[in-house]
């Protein structure tokens, strides 16, 4: 017996193998250590001529253990991305802190191509956003510079809108309470003429003693016989949804569209 490697005790034996004596670690003498161990029992040690047959059956079995389990981990990642996929949302969209104005403002601004409104409570908030983006010169994205028009009442920025629509643009509004009723001749003329427009109402309380700013379908109802489709959002989201889905009915129906939200 002579000290095996890391001080370990190892005995040669006629069959060419070598033996440590405190394991059961296999190893072909005439091959040294580029030959992975194998571990096996006193019984199952191969003797002589088998020993090249072990040898093979061994590298054999270990490559195909190793491709299946490649295999299994590879279909596993699969499975696991195909079921994120699926749970993940087609458009996440991006996170941000805003109310309904601000929303519907970001989507007029990139899909309209003109606004023009006149502003009044609460709806002021839209058309003083969609004013900005036309002083900074944004363009919406088609590459197309957005326009904006107030001119000196509701009742002239729906005729507005009008020509617009009539002439072939892409055009949109924001009003509220007293506005959206005092441009009701108009809203008439507008379904009248099959013009898709879209616009976007701060719905707001009237009352008839009295002005009210806060919160309420008075002026919705009101203009509910002019044959507009109307649409209610409950949450700023909803405004950005409703604001494209709005625009898509309205060009596809030909048929303007009111966008609702509600006010103070």
């Amino acid at each position: 017996m002579r000290p095996g490697r890391r001080g370990r005790q190892r005995t040669e034996r006629p069959d060419g193998m070598v033996r440590h004596l405190h394991s059961r670690e296999v190893t072909p003498q005439c091959f040294g250590a580029a030959i992975p161990t194998q571990t096996t029992k006193p019984n199952d040690t191969p003797s002589g001529h088998d020993f090249h047959k072990f040898i093979t059956h061994t590298y054999v079995d270990s490559a195909t253990g190793a491709r299946e389990r490649e295999d299994e981990m590879a279909t596993a990642i699969e499975m696991e991305n195909a079921a994120e996929a699926k749970n993940k949302v087609r458009y996440p969209g991006i996170e941000t802190t805003t109310d309904g104005s601000g929303a519907v403002v970001w989507v007029e601004s990139h899909i309209s191509q003109g606004a023009c409104a006149y502003p009044i409570t609460p709806s002021t908030p839209m058309g003083d956003g969609f004013a900005v983006e036309f002083a900074n010169g944004t363009k919406n994205l088609w590459g197309e510079p957005v326009q904006f028009l107030e001119p000196e009442s509701e009742h002239s920025s729906a005729s507005a809108c009008e020509g617009f629509a009539l002439a072939g643009g892409r055009v949109t509004n924001f009003t509220s309470g007293q506005g959206l009723i005092l441009m009701k001749e108009v809203l008439y003329v507008i379904s009248g003429k099959r013009l898709p427009a879209v616009f976007h109402i701060g719905a707001r309380a009237l009352t008839s003693h009295s002005l009210n700013v806060h919160a309420g379908h008075d002026d919705v109802m009101g203009v509910a016989d002019v044959g507009w489709g109307i649409l209610f959002a409950r949450n700023a989201q909803e405004c950005a949804d409703l604001a494209v889905i709005a625009r898509r009915a309205a060009e596809d129906s030909e048929t303007p569209f009111m966008s609702c939200q509600d006010g103070f």
